[in-house]
């Protein structure tokens, strides 16, 4: 480019940022931006709490069962050391009460709350339990059967590994 060329260029430039219009708009732009910027990171801040949250509630749920299952089989003869997980499918969900679609309310004091009906857990995906005395057939067998009775579970579901 010839020095002619380039300094036509610049004044180009310089003459189009000399328009005060053409500036304010520019600044414009620039801040709708910094400001569609942050309400995004918000947002964003926001969906990841949520998903926390889920995600507390439904290892909170998982454990819950866990531990549960682990207390049941200590007591289990010739079962010890057991250690079990449970996978499930979603998180619990609360129903509530409802007239014409439209959620119940009940107030206390100055607040109200809905009315819960009921908590729905999730369903149990999954079952894997490693504990010392699981060779024995029949008590492998019988633990697979109660799982599947009491959480409905199918078998096929139900592992069930010696531990140390």
């Amino acid at each position: 480019m010839e020095k002619n060329e380039k300094s036509i260029l610049k004044s180009k430039f310089f003459s189009f940022f000399s328009n005060k219009k053409t500036l304010v708009m520019i600044l414009a732009c620039v801040l709708i931006a910094v400001v569609l910027f942050t309400l995004s990171n918000k947002g964003t801040k926001k969906n990841s709490e949520a998903t926390n949250e889920t995600t507390n509630t439904v290892t909170a749920y998982s454990k819950m069962v866990s531990n549960e299952l682990e207390n049941i089989l200590s007591a289990v003869s010739g079962i010890s050391n057991a250690k079990v997980l449970v996978v499930v499918e979603s998180t619990p969900v609360k129903k509530y009460l409802t007239a014409s679609d439209e959620v119940v309310l009940k107030k206390s004091g100055s607040s109200s709350s809905p009315v819960e009906l009921c908590e729905v857990y999730p369903k149990i995906t999954g079952v894997l339990i490693i504990a010392k005395g699981t060779t024995n057939l029949k008590v492998k067998n019988d633990i697979l059967n109660a799982i599947s009775a009491v959480y409905g579970v199918d078998i096929s579901k139900i592992d069930i590994l010696e531990g140390k």
